[in-house]
C-alpha cells in the first residue's frame, strides 16, 4: 500500500477519517450502488472508491478492474487527494507524471481519469471517488456535476453514518458512567446511603452499611434515619434536618444506634442527589469512635505526662520541630541553676548553651537522626549552667510523627554525668600504656618501665624473640631483645635506654639484626618512644619494632630485575629482527628439504641447518626473555613429565646421574613449558658443570604453602610447588651469591653468564620465585617456587606431519623474506595465498576480496610493523568489517599481552617467529577448520 502525499495538516485529517469509522461502516452494498451509479452517469467501464490514511490507501468499492494494491497502482488516485476539486486527466499518456505508470504501460491499459475527492465541511481529503477508461475522453458538465454530486453523497452517508456512531459511543460512555457510580457506591468500605429529605426514609444503602450497623437491606429500606439515632439526641437530630436537607457537605458528627444497641460517633458527609427521578440525599457515615476515643486517652497521657516530668530527677525537654519552640520541666531550672526569665523556650538558646568544641558535633548529630529516619537519638556534651561553668551530660530524645510519617516533636531527658567523666578520666590515665599498646599492635610492640623491665609484650613481638609474655613479664628488657649490626656484627646498645634518657624517640639503623632465643637472625624497623602521664612525667618506653626481611630481599630482587631490564632493552629488538631472519632460514630449509629425497646427500647437510637454525632460535629466546613485558604463554601442566624430559635430554652422554623426588599428588603448575624446560635445563647444566668427576643431580618436587605470618620469601601467600635442584659440586662463594643471576656475571672460564639470569627473568614473569643455598666444597641447592594451578592439565599438542589444506590465506608481514617463504610454505600445503605488507593494506584486501564474493579463509598478521598499521589495530578494523574473520596473531618478539591472551583481542591462534613447516601447518589447518576456536 501506498502513503500518498499529505497536506500540512496530515495529522488533523487521519483524526477526522478515525472518527468517519470507514474500516466498519457503512455496509459495502451502498458504496457498490454508487461506484455503479458514477459509472453509468460517466459512461466509463471503470469506478472506484478509495480512502485513504496515514498507513494506506485501500478501496470500498471497484467496478471494471483487476489490479494489485501496489504503491505504483495506487498512486494515479492518490493525486486527487490533493486537489480542491475535481481532478481530470483526458489521456494519461500526455502527462509525463504518469508516462511509466503500469495502468499506462500495460494491462488495463487506462488513458482517461476523473476523481472527485471526498472533502468534510473543514477542508480535509478522506479519500476520492474516481472513474477511468481505456480510450482518451472528456466528461460533459451534467457528468461532471453528476460525478461531484455522487461524492457529496458518499460523505453525506458518512456523515450520517457517524452521527449514529457518535450517538452509540454516548450511550455507552452513559452507561459505563452509571456502572461506575453504582460500583463506587456499592464498593464502598464506609456505610452509605440515600434518603428521601421529606420523609426521611431510606432509599438505597451499601453493603458496608449493611455489614456495619447490623440491619439487613431489606430492614434498613423500611426504616427512617430517626431510628438509628439514640432517643437522647432526636431532639438535635430534628433541629439538624431543616439544614441537612439543603446542605451539601459535611454535616458534622452524629450519634448512632447499630441492630444490636451499640452506640457510635458518627461523622457525616452528605450531598444533594437526583434519585430515581427525584432530589435525595446521599450520606457517607464515617465511624470516629475509636478516633474520639484515641483523644481522649491522649488527653489523660499528656496529663500523666506532666505529672512524671514534674516527679523525675532528670531535665526533660519537648521540641516542637514544625516552630521550633522547646519546653523545659521545671527540673531544669534547679539542675542548671537558670531563673525562669533567664530560659527562652527556643531552640537556638539550648544550641548557644552547648560547648563550643562540642556544638558542631551535637548539632549535626541530631540534624542526621532526623534526616535518617532514626526513633531516637543520644549524644554526650558539656553544656553550660547559669553560673558559667559547664556540666557533662547524656542527652536522650525520641522522636514522635505525625500520621504522615514525618518528624513532628522530639522529647528527651538529660542526665548529669560529670562525676561519671571524672571517674572516666581517672581510669583512662591507668589504661594508658595498654591504649598505646593497642594502636600498635600490627608491629611487635614491648612495654617497659623506667626501670627497663618488661611490663607487656604483643603476640608478634613473642613470635619475632622467641619468649613469651609470661616469661618475659619483669625481666630486663637487654635479656629478650638482642640486636646487632648487620655488616660489622657489633651489638647494638638497647633503643629504651637511649630513649629514657633523652625524653625522646629513637630509631634503629637500617642495618639492624634481632636475633631471637633460637639463634635466627631477622632484619628490623625499631623505634622506641617514651610513655608519659597527663602532666608529663615518663612512666616506661614503647618499643615498636617489625621484621623487614622480606622488604629487604625485595629491594634487592628488584634492584636484580632493574638490571635485567636494560640489558633487555637492547636485547629485545636484536631477537626480533634475528627472529625474522630465522624464520626466512627455517622456511626455505624446510621448502628445500621437502623437494630433496631422504636418501640424497644433501637432505642430511639440510637437517643439519635446520638444528642449528633452532639452536639460534633457543638462543633468541633467551635473549627475548629480557625483553619488557615478554609474557609466557602460559597453560596448566604437569611438572613429572617435564621434569623428566627436560633433565635427562640436558644430561644425555654426560657423566652425571639424577634421582628424582615427586609425590603423586603433585599440583599442576599454570606454566610456559618451553620457558619452564629451558630454566631446568640450564639448571642442570650448570650442576653438571660443577661435578666434572661426575656424580648425582637430586631433584625434589613438592607441594608448598606459604602462609601470611612470618613468611620467608617475597611472595604472595597461597599455594605452590617447589622444585629443587642439588647438586654435590664445587658451590659458590659466599661473596657472589648476591651477584648470581645479574647478568652476564658467571664464575666460569666459558659461560655469557646469561642463563642463570634468563631463568630468574622466566621464573619472574611466572609469579614465582627463584633462591639459592651454596656452601663451597659442598653443593649447591636451587630452588624454584612456581604458583599451583586450580585448572586442569591441558594435553600436549604435538604435530608430527604437515596438515594440509584448502582455503584462502592473506599474509601480513613487513619483512618481504618472511612474507615469501610464509607464502610458499602455504602454498605447498594446498592453500591460496595474498600478501600485505601492513595492516592499512590488509584490511583495503580483505575487504575488497568480501566484496568481490571471494573472501579470505584466515589472515595472518605480524604484531608490530614499525611506523605503520600492525596487528592489534588491523584486527579490531577488520572485526568491524566482518565480525566472523578468522586471525592468527604472529610475532618475533613477545612484548605484548595480546601473544600470551591473543583470544581476548579476536585472533583465533598465535604463532610466535621463527616457526617451522609442521606448527604453521597445524595451527592453519585448526583455526580454518574450527578446531581451535
Amino acid at each position: 500500500m501506498i502513503s500518498p502525499p499529505r497536506p500540512p495538516d496530515e495529522t488533523k485529517r487521519v483524526e477526522v477519517l478515525q472518527q468517519y469509522q470507514i474500516l466498519d461502516t457503512p455496509p459495502e452494498d451502498l458504496f457498490d450502488n454508487l461506484t455503479r451509479l458514477a459509472s453509468n452517469i460517466c459512461e466509463t467501464p471503470i469506478a472506484l472508491i478509495t480512502f485513504v490514511d496515514r498507513e494506506r490507501q485501500w478501496f470500498k468499492s471497484r467496478l471494471g478492474i483487476e489490479f494489485s494494491e501496489s504503491p505504483r497502482d495506487l498512486s494515479l488516485c492518490a493525486h486527487s487527494l490533493l486537489q480542491s476539486d475535481l481532478f481530470i486527466i483526458s489521456d494519461v499518456t500526455s502527462d509525463s507524471r504518469f508516462a511509466d505508470h503500469p495502468w499506462v504501460t500495460s494491462n488495463p491499459r487506462i488513458r482517461f481519469y476523473a476523481g472527485a475527492p471526498l472533502r468534510t465541511p473543514e477542508g480535509h481529503a478522506l479519500g476520492a471517488v474516481c472513474v477511468m477508461d481505456r480510450r482518451p475522453r472528456h466528461l460533459s458538465s451534467n457528468q461532471l456535476d453528476g460525478l461531484e454530486t455522487i461524492a457529496q453523497e458518499t460523505m453525506t452517508l458518512l456523515d450520517r453514518q457517524r452521527e449514529l456512531a457518535e450517538r452509540r459511543k454516548t450511550e455507552e460512555r452513559l452507561r459505563a458512567s452509571e456502572e461506575k457510580y453504582r460500583l463506587l457506591f456499592e464498593n464502598n468500605p464506609h456505610p452509605m446511603w440515600v434518603f428521601d429529605p421529606e420523609t426521611l426514609v431510606f432509599l438505597a444503602v451499601n453493603e458496608a452499611a449493611v455489614r456495619h450497623y447490623g440491619y439487613e437491606r431489606e430492614e434498613f429500606l423500611s426504616m427512617t434515619i430517626k431510628q438509628l439515632c439514640p432517643n437522647e439526641d432526636l431532639p438535635a437530630l430534628i433541629k439538624d434536618l431543616p439544614q441537612i436537607s439543603t446542605r451539601v457537605g459535611r454535616a458534622g458528627l452524629w450519634r448512632n444506634r447499630k441492630k444490636d444497641g451499640t452506640v457510635i460517633d458518627v461523622e457525616i458527609t452528605s450531598d444533594l442527589i437526583p434519585f430515581a427521578g427525584k432530589r435525595a440525599k446521599l450520606v457517607l457515615a464515617n465511624d470516629v469512635t475509636e478516633r474520639r476515643r484515641a483523644e481522649e486517652a491522649l488527653r489523660k497521657s499528656e496529663e500523666r505526662f506532666q505529672w512524671v516530668t514534674r516527679a523525675t530527677n532528670d531535665a526533660i525537654w519537648d521540641w516542637d520541630l514544625l516552630t521550633n519552640r522547646l519546653w523545659w520541666n521545671e527540673r531544669f531550672k534547679t539542675m542548671f541553676g537558670y531563673n525562669a526569665d533567664e530560659i527562652e523556650e527556643r531552640i537556638d538558646w539550648w544550641r548557644s548553651r552547648i560547648h563550643p568544641e562540642d556544638r558542631e558535633r551535637i548539632i549535626a548529630s541530631v540534624q542526621g537522626a532526623i534526616d535518617r529516619g532514626d526513633q531516637a537519638w543520644s549524644g554526650e556534651y558539656r553544656f553550660r549552667r547559669g553560673d558559667g561553668s559547664y556540666a557533662s551530660l547524656l542527652d536522650r530524645g525520641y522522636i514522635v510523627r505525625d500520621g504522615r510519617g514525618q518528624p513532628a516533636r522530639m522529647i528527651g531527658a538529660m542526665m548529669d554525668i560529670t562525676e561519671r567523666k571524672r571517674d572516666e578520666a581517672a581510669l583512662a590515665a591507668e589504661k594508658e600504656r595498654l591504649l598505646v599498646t593497642l594502636r600498635s599492635i600490627g608491629d611487635g610492640v614491648i612495654t617497659t618501665d623506667v626501670q627497663e623491665r618488661i611490663r607487656l609484650m604483643n603476640k608478634v613481638a613473642e613470635t619475632l624473640t622467641g619468649w613469651t609474655q609470661k616469661e618475659a613479664v619483669g625481666r630486663p628488657l637487654q635479656e629478650i631483645f638482642h640486636i646487632k649490626d648487620e655488616k660489622s656484627g657489633r651489638k647494638l646498645e638497647n633503643p629504651a635506654a637511649e630513649a629514657l634518657r633523652t625524653g625522646a624517640a629513637v630509631g634503629l639503623s637500617e642495618d639492624t639484626l634481632l636475633i631471637a632465643r633460637d639463634g635466627t637472625e631477622r632484619m628490623v624497623a625499631d623505634s622506641s618512644a617514651p610513655i608519659q602521664d597527663r602532666e608529663g612525667h615518663t612512666v616506661g618506653v614503647v618499643l615498636v619494632f617489625r621484621d623487614v626481611t622480606q622488604k629487604k630481599r625485595m629491594e634487592e630482587d628488584l634492584l636484580r630485575t632493574s638490571k635485567m631490564e636494560a640489558v633487555g632493552l637492547l636485547a629485545g629488538g636484536i631477537a626480533h629482527d634475528f627472529n625474522n631472519i630465522l624464520t626466512a632460514i627455517l622456511g626455505n630449509l624446510s621448502l628445500v628439504k621437502m623437494s630433496v629425497e631422504p636418501t640424497h646427500p644433501l637432505y642430511k647437510r639440510l637437517g643439519d641447518a635446520e638444528a642449528a637454525s633452532l639452536r639460534a632460535r633457543d638462543l633468541a629466546q633467551q635473549l627475548l626473555t629480557f625483553a619488557k613485558g615478554g609474557a609466557p604463554i602460559k597453560k596448566a601442566t604437569s611438572l613429572r613429565a617435564l621434569l623428566h624430559e627436560s633433565i635427562r635430554f640436558a644430561l644425555r652422554g654426560s657423566n652425571v646421574g639424577t634421582e628424582f623426588f615427586i609425590p603423586d599428588d603433585l599440583r599442576p603448575v599454570e606454566i610456559d613449558p618451553g620457558q619452564i624446560s629451558q630454566v631446568l635445563h640450564n639448571l642442570v647444566i650448570n650442576a653438571q658443570q660443577a661435578m666434572p668427576r661426575g656424580g648425582v643431580i637430586r631433584v625434589h618436587a613438592e607441594n608448598f604453602t606459604l602462609a601470611e605470618m612470618g613468611k620467608p620469601l617475597p611472595l604472595p601467600p597461597g599455594r605452590y610447588v617447589r622444585i629443587s635442584i642439588q647438586d654435590a659440586g664445587i658451590g659458590i662463594p659466599k661473596e657472589s651469591l648476591p651477584k648470581i643471576f645479574d647478568p652476564y656475571f658467571t664464575t666460569k672460564q666459558k659461560g655469557s653468564g646469561l642463563g642463570l639470569s634468563t631463568s630468574y627473568s622466566i621464573i619472574k614473569k611466572h609469579n614465582g620465585y627463584m633462591a639459592v643455598n651454596s656452601e663451597l666444597g659442598k653443593g649447591s641447592t636451587f630452588s624454584v617456587y612456581l604458583p599451583a594451578s586450580s585448572r586442569n592439565i591441558e594435553p600436549e599438542d604435538r604435530p608430527e606431519a604437515p596438515l594440509p589444506g584448502r582455503g584462502k590465506i592473506l599474509i601480513m608481514d613487513d619483512e618481504e623474506a618472511v612474507r615469501d617463504v610464509a607464502g610458499e610454505l602455504l602454498r605447498l600445503l594446498g592453500y591460496d595465498v595474498d600478501y600485505a605488507a601492513d595492516g592499512i593494506e590488509a584490511i583495503r584486501g580483505y575487504q575488497t576480496a568480501l566484496e568481490a564474493g571471494a573472501p579470505f579463509d584466515l589472515v595472518i598478521m605480524d604484531l608490530t610493523v614499525p611506523g605503520k598499521m600492525g596487528g592489534q589495530e588491523a584486527i579490531e578494523r577488520l572485526r568491524e568489517i566482518d565480525p566472523g574473520v578468522k586471525a592468527i596473531v604472529s610475532s618475533g618478539y613477545s612484548n605484548d599481552p595480546i601473544m600470551s591472551d591473543f583470544s581476548k583481542y579476536g585472533f583465533k591462534g598465535v604463532i610466535a617467529k621463527p616457526y617451522q613447516l609442521e606448527q604453521l601447518s597445524k595451527i592453519v589447518h585448526d583455526v580454518i577448520t574450527g578446531l581451535q576456536k
